[in-house]
């Protein structure tokens, strides 16, 4: 699933999601292009399961801080890598 282009404003990002699958769900994040911005691609990010109304995304201590004001797209994998 992709996103329409967003301008991120924060810190973190939360997501409202819900999976049983015991490889849940991966976030990246990329530039205008299409590619995935360093440190933000689908292996970057730890898989997110269960059933969240604001799960925020871990991404093993990365700070989203260095893309407040880009605007990007988000792109939501399911399953495994």
């Amino acid at each position: 699933m992709v996103s329409k282009v967003l301008t991120f404003t924060g810190e973190n990002l939360v997501v409202n999601y819900s999976t049983s699958s015991p490889e849940g769900i991966r976030i990246e994040i990329q530039d205008l292009n299409g590619v995935a911005i360093p440190n933000f691609s689908m292996s970057d990010c730890n898989p997110m399961i269960g059933d969240e109304i604001e799960g925020i995304v871990n991404r093993d201590a990365r700070p989203f801080i260095p893309l407040i004001a880009s605007p990007l797209f988000i792109i939501v994998g399911f399953g495994a890598l």
